[in-house]
């Protein structure tokens, strides 16, 4: 069974509905009475959801079916290529073949967690199906994953936004601080030039444009002093001038319309250039489905003048650094806890806790036996002194002293088993 499937547990969460209607009674009896005699699937589930979401003045179907949508939701995008799998394998048509032959290449990411399957979508894991539709979406959202920005008082850390491409084999490309990456095969790498002339020009634009939340602002003052505003959310723009009525376009030829409408009053040299700019803002707007948030990406300012970006593929890292004591770099590396210090020793500034999921998760890949063996020798001693626990993870600490990666690994177990106390 799918691993998304099998762990919602869904015959389960049926078994332990307690419906007070009559209508709600007989859906879960009907749901009872197939599961019994049959395995659940996510067509299943994505019919009781449906279904269920009839009878939400029941407590005991609303109570059920919020179970199974507190599931779904997070762990929607394994959810969705799980459903979008099953559905090919049912389908008896050509299309259904053509695409029974790329669940094959996907298989593996069935068997994953959410975290992972987007980590490895990001890092091109979907290359060579991007031809089936499903898949073609399911990376697109994954792409466009929004995430937050982090303030500290020494040091900033932010996502950049970047135009992204993906080439017929599933390579990923996007643009940070002027500098073009590549994720091929889940790892990534800093390039050259790159001959896309759209991919080019928007990457140029949006550094003119910021964020706010999920929307891209442009804005700046005319020559006589009014703001012009423009904001782009999901599939449409709105365009403030001065202190006019904001109006809302969903398609560039209705925007720009509407742009040249006012401009018809305004002076030659203000209008060309509200028209100029409209027309690139409107661009940007035309492109917005293949602009991202790079969540793989943190870009780091410190207030001594560092500043640089660590880049993330599934099975390696690249630090790129733009401005430090010892001038600009870029550099792989095959664990983040490598790039972690290079960072700490070019800025002083320690990142290790923002990174403690991705180095345990390097950790555990390069040696599961032995990360599991270092656990059992520190949770050996949980129910002993302090005193007793603090140096047998001491001794471990001077044994690894060397290996900074084991030594990352040490400070998560210990943090883990102090949590279990």
């Amino acid at each position: 069974m799918i691993k998304v499937l099998e762990q919602l547990g869904f015959s389960d969460i049926v078994d332990g509905a307690e419906p007070l209607s009559e209508a709600g009674k007989e859906l879960i009896r009907n749901y009872r009475s197939f599961l019994f005699n049959n395995d659940a699937t996510c067509n299943v589930v994505n019919q009781f959801v449906s279904e269920a979401s009839k009878y939400a003045y029941d407590p005991g179907v609303a109570q059920t079916l919020e179970k199974v949508t507190d599931y779904l939701s997070e762990n929607r995008i394994s959810w969705q290529l799980a459903s979008a799998c099953e559905n090919f394998n049912t389908q008896n048509n050509a299309f259904g073949y053509v695409a029974k032959t790329g669940i094959e290449k996907v298989r593996t990411l069935l068997e994953m967690g959410e975290y992972d399957v987007i980590s490895y979508i990001k890092s091109g894991a979907l290359k060579g199906v991007q031809y089936i539709p499903e898949f073609r979406s399911i990376c697109r959202q994954v792409i466009n994953e929004q995430v937050a920005e982090k303030n500290c008082y020494n040091y900033s850390l932010s996502h950049p936004v970047s135009y992204v491409i993906t080439n017929e084999s599933g390579d990923i490309f996007f643009q940070v601080n002027h500098n073009n990456y590549k994720i091929c095969e889940g790892r990534v790498e800093k390039i050259g030039h790159i001959d896309n002339e759209t991919y080019n020009y928007i990457n140029a634009i949006i550094e003119n444009f910021k964020r706010e939340g999920n929307t891209l602002v442009y804005e700046y003052k005319n020559s006589f002093g009014e703001q012009v505003r423009y904001e782009i959310l999901d599939e449409s723009i709105t365009i403030t001038k001065g202190l006019k009525k904001s109006q809302t376009f969903e398609s560039r030829v209705d925007m720009m319309e509407f742009v040249n409408m006012l401009s018809k009053t305004m002076p030659t040299n203000e209008k060309l250039d509200f028209l100029n700019k409209a027309a690139a803002v409107a661009t940007v707007f035309e492109n917005s489905a293949n602009i991202a948030v790079l969540d793989n990406v943190r870009v780091i300012q410190t207030q001594q003048g560092f500043a640089g970006a660590i880049i993330e593929g599934a099975d390696n890292v690249n630090l790129t650094v733009y401005r430090s004591k010892a001038g600009k770099a870029s550099k792989n590396f095959d664990f983040i806890i490598e790039a972690i210090q290079e960072v700490t020793s070019l800025s002083g500034v320690d990142l290790t806790y923002e990174y403690n999921k991705r180095i345990s998760e390097d950790c555990a890949k390069q040696n599961d036996t032995e990360a599991q063996q270092m656990y059992e020798q520190v949770a050996a001693t949980k129910k002993a002194e302090m005193d007793v626990r603090k140096k047998k993870i001491a001794m471990l600490a001077e044994s690894y002293k060397n290996d900074p990666v084991k030594l990352a690994l040490l400070n998560s177990i210990s943090r883990d088993i102090k949590a279990l106390e």
